[in-house]
């Protein structure tokens, strides 16, 4: 488990755990849990992890790219940047 940080313009600092299985190269699993108390990033953090189901999973991590998943875009790009790390 990973837990991500990020920046909220609006509240501060959020938090994200992501636990993620990737099998030659492929994302085969991505679980998340929302880490943050405020009840609009949690909104945002639960849409990133279902439409993460059809958006990130089965694809290719190193040829990657999302935009917005489930509208969260700062969990997204949060997201996109640890997926960069690990490459």
């Amino acid at each position: 488990m990973n837990t991500l940080s990020y920046i909220n313009p609006k509240q501060g600092k959020d938090q994200i755990d992501i636990m993620m299985d990737v099998e030659n190269g492929i994302i085969v699993r991505l679980i998340t849990t929302p880490k943050t108390e405020n009840p609009i990033s949690t909104k945002w953090q639960k849409s990133f992890g279902e439409a993460a189901q059809k958006q990130i999973v089965g694809k290719s991590l190193k040829n990657l790219d999302v935009q917005a998943v489930g509208g969260a875009s700062l969990t997204t790009a949060a997201f996109v940047t640890y997926v960069k790390t690990i490459q």
